[in-house]
């Protein structure tokens, strides 16, 4: 309800102070495209996104911690690229206002169907996401030593990709494709996901399939065809050396970059019947040594500073590493 509350509030706010400079300072007598009136719908339009983005961003900046500036200025352009599709429709429909009011009645079942149409595709979107996240429970179920592994991937990779300054929708993204990246786990043979020592080289050759098994999966909803590129490539190394397609540098994508150092880190302090868990020290050590061969080394001194920063915030860290508290 108060998303709902919110949403609404947000719309009679930007709305509102939209209509106002509109009935302040537009000229009927005068014709709509009048140097007068374009200024004034210019300026109305501005008046929109400033508001809109202040009021929405003003809260987001504050729910991940983030300067309000920094955050403005990484997502605004998202913002306005909508809102600027939507401008010339708004002149449409004032010059339609003006030239033949009773127009507009044939333009409101138009406008009725759309709002559903959007409704219903921010239902679906939902679904699915809901959807893939039983399948990701499922994996980590699956696996009772790694209980909860991809919740805390993903947070790990929304920490990251607020320091390396990602917008906000593209972060929004990758930090859904890292709770999904192992969800291709859920094809691999009950034997050997909880095997209590190392695999064999057949079975490894299993395992590296759950990449292409999660694309595969992620690839029948339209909607998230962008995470599944993310989830194939999770396992490739920055050098070429890695699985499945031997991507190297910047021909993996950023987001399977992302996820992979904090895969890794998560791996590498969790506990396993067939090895040693390390601490956080030792894991951050195997972070900087594979710089350049496993990991990007940009996205790994970058992870090195959040855990660092978090270590001196114990308060936090609960929250960062729950997996101490296992």
């Amino acid at each position: 309800w108060y998303k709902n509350l919110f949403n609404t509030a947000l719309i009679i706010i930007t709305v509102g102070l939209t209509s106002i400079f509109f009935h302040r300072f537009y000229i009927n007598s005068l014709p709509l495209i009048s140097v007068h009136n374009l200024l004034v719908l210019a300026v109305a339009a501005a008046v929109y996104f400033f508001s809109e983005t202040f009021i929405l961003f003003g809260l987001l900046s504050f729910i991940n911690r983030e300067s309000f500036p920094a955050f403005w200025i990484k997502n605004a352009k998202s913002v306005w690229i909508e809102d600027s599709a939507l401008f010339p429709l708004g002149i449409i429909i004032i010059y339609l206002f003006q030239t033949s009011p009773w127009v507009n009645l044939f333009l409101v079942p138009t406008f009725v169907a759309i709002y559903f149409a959007l409704k219903r595709k921010v239902q679906l979107e939902e679904e699915t996401i809901n959807a893939l996240y039983v399948f990701s429970e499922e994996v980590d179920a699956k696996i009772p030593d790694t209980m909860q592994h991809s919740v805390r991937v993903a947070k790990w990779v929304r920490e990251l990709c607020n320091k390396l300054k990602i917008p906000e929708e593209k972060a929004y993204f990758v930090t859904l494709a890292a709770q999904l990246h192992d969800i291709g786990k859920i094809v691999v043979p009950d034997a050997i996901l909880p095997k209590p020592s190392s695999l064999t080289e057949e079975e490894f050759e299993k395992m590296k399939q759950h990449p292409l098994k999660g694309e595969e999966i992620l690839n029948h909803f339209s909607y998230f065809k962008e995470g599944a590129k993310i989830v194939r490539n999770h396992h490739e190394h920055f050098d070429g050396s890695g699985y499945p397609d031997g991507l190297k540098e910047k021909e993996i994508p950023l987001g399977s970059r992302i996820i992979a150092v904090a895969d890794a880190f998560d791996a590498m302090i969790s506990p396993r019947p067939y090895k040693k868990r390390m601490s956080v020290e030792e894991a951050l050590k195997e972070i900087k040594r594979c710089k350049g061969t496993q990991f990007d080394p940009d996205i790994a001194d970058a992870f090195c500073e959040i855990v660092m920063e978090k270590l001196k915030e114990p308060a936090k860290i609960k929250d960062f590493l729950p997996i101490l508290n296992d």
